[in-house]
């Protein structure tokens, strides 16, 4: 059954050490080292490189404050600021993050693991559902298919960079403990083929870019150009949909992944209705942490004035 999946597997190849990739080889063993140092290390090296990166990254602050602002009226200036800075240390703990994702052992990184919340999915697997997991755009939004991958089948999409060696490693990671990882633009009928084989599509929670196609409900208060494409797999894989977060905890003591309550009755006939349910669950989860949400990213450029609110 596999064999007729358009799995994206780049394979290793000689090119990949030739000069022009000497840096990321370099940068590849930088993290290697990081990921066997002590979990305080780890956590004190992602907090000077957020701590510079919200030195550097004036923009970054400019959109998140936006965000912020757009999200939280009620908070001070004084709060926003203060969120803004605890997300770009956030953004710092990426790196320590990744490092253990790649290179530690899936004991350790289950040591590492706590999951909250489990039994909505596994129930659903259970009882032979195809899951939609909505994953929310987190710091730690690539903990939850790596480490779901060591005991429930899955299926996720990937991206393709223009590197050929960046989406050897890239892929490689991504399916260490299992799992199929195909090309987004592969088409819905190989998803289909890939669910057949893995039930459960980790799914990441993204606004649209095109505003003739996107549905526009609240998010934290705020018109979001949500993707219609949850409903629409949803009603065509006849899916169970779940909400799930991860929450990197404290000094680098690893992961916490909240599942959300299944949607019920999802999806309607009413495509608003749709989004303004996804985003009301995924606003329930990420006010646990909403410091780690990835407010650096301008997710509300499409309006349905056409007025972007970043100018």
């Amino acid at each position: 059954m596999v064999s007729h999946i358009k799995l994206f597997q780049p394979r290793l190849s000689a090119s990949f050490f030739l000069p022009q990739y000497w840096l990321i080889w370099l940068v590849l063993l930088a993290i290697f080292v990081l990921a066997y140092m002590p979990k305080f290390v780890r956590y004190f090296i992602g907090n000077v490189l957020g701590r510079l990166y919200y030195i550097v990254y004036k923009k970054g602050r400019t959109v998140a404050m936006t965000n912020l602002r757009l999200c939280f009226p009620d908070q001070s200036a004084d709060e926003r600021n203060k969120m803004v800075r605890q997300c770009f240390y956030c953004y710092g703990q990426i790196v320590p993050l990744y490092a253990v994702l790649w290179f530690r052992s899936s004991r350790y990184i289950t040591h590492m693991t706590r999951y909250i919340g489990l039994h909505h999915l596994q129930r659903a697997i259970d009882n032979g559902d195809n899951v939609i997991l909505i994953n929310a755009h987190m710091i730690g939004i690539d903990w939850c298919g790596v480490t779901l991958s060591q005991f429930i089948p899955s299926v996720s999409f990937i991206n393709p960079v223009n590197n050929r060696l960046l989406d050897y490693l890239h892929t490689r990671y991504r399916t260490r403990y299992g799992g199929i990882v195909i090309d987004r633009n592969s088409g819905v009928m190989n998803l289909a083929r890939a669910l057949k084989v893995n039930p459960c599509y980790i799914a990441s929670y993204d606004t649209s870019g095109d505003a003739q196609r996107a549905v526009f409900a609240p998010f934290f208060g705020t018109q979001f150009s949500t993707n219609s494409a949850i409903a629409r797999l949803a009603r065509l894989f006849q899916s169970i949909v779940i909400p799930v977060i991860p929450i990197i905890q404290p000094n680098g003591e690893g992961c916490h992944i909240h599942f959300g309550a299944p949607l019920q009755n999802f999806p309607s006939d009413d495509n608003r209705d749709n989004a303004v349910r996804i985003n009301k669950a995924m606003e329930e989860l990420i006010a646990l942490a909403p410091e780690q949400y990835m407010w650096l990213a301008r997710r509300f450029r499409v309006q349905p004035d056409g007025k972007s609110p970043y100018h």
